[in-house]
């Protein structure tokens, strides 16, 4: 899911989500797959 699907569905600002994001790759929940510019987080 691209992250602005993912800002979609949980309404946030885009620092909100990438915040959420990065708390959640750090804890090893949500790889990222992908490019830098078209990267992809799935859960595990």
């Amino acid at each position: 899911m691209p992250p602005k699907e993912i800002r979609e569905s949980v309404r946030g600002s885009k620092h909100g989500t990438m915040d959420l994001l990065n708390a959640l790759l750090e804890a090893g929940l949500g790889p990222r797959s992908g490019t830098q510019k078209a990267g992809r987080y799935t859960s595990a």
